[in-house]
């Protein structure tokens, strides 16, 4: 349809927005006119950036509490985990965030968690203490836990990471 002298006309284009279009997307219009006088094309030409905020990907942090019965501060193949063991989620600042228990195999996880920094809280069962912290080389294997709080430290967790690197051990 022809634009006449003195009169606009309003493209609309529909897109459905998808996570691959997460930042700035960008649409480039190109308008040509031919004149009717039949002098010089008219060329236009204009960008439209729109930022797309997606939400991040969730982040999870957990792992597990096994018994150390050999009271080495490491997983040794085949060790038990504890289960029902109350595990709790602060940020850095003290704050209570979150609440699970261990399942059976003594695991525990927090999902959906926000890219950010926290530390996890393990209760021993009664009778029971925290064995070594941060015994051998594989962090995955080792016992995360000071002995005396229950606190791990501090644990930077990026925007959809998953860390199931935090355990701990559990002595007699």
């Amino acid at each position: 349809t022809p634009v006449y002298p003195g009169t606009t006309k309003t493209i609309t284009k529909t897109y459905c927005v998808t996570t691959k279009d997460c930042g700035d997307l960008v649409n480039t219009v190109k308008a040509v006119g031919h004149p009717v006088d039949g002098s010089a094309n008219v060329e236009f030409t204009a960008s439209v950036t729109v930022k797309i905020d997606c939400p991040p990907t969730p982040s999870k942090l957990g792992d597990r509490v096994w018994f150390d019965g050999d009271e080495d501060g490491y997983q040794d193949p085949g060790g038990s985990g504890v289960k029902n063991v109350k595990v709790e989620l602060y940020d850095c600042a003290n704050k209570l965030l979150a609440t699970t228990y261990t399942n059976y195999d003594g695991l525990y996880y927090f999902t959906n968690l926000t890219a950010g920094d926290y530390k996890v809280k393990f209760y021993a069962p009664t009778g029971y203490g925290f064995t070594k912290k941060d015994q051998g080389t594989n962090d995955a294997k080792d016992s995360d836990v000071d002995p005396t709080t229950g606190f791990t430290t501090c644990i930077t967790l990026g925007a959809g990471k998953t860390d199931l690197t935090w355990d701990a051990g559990i002595v007699c």
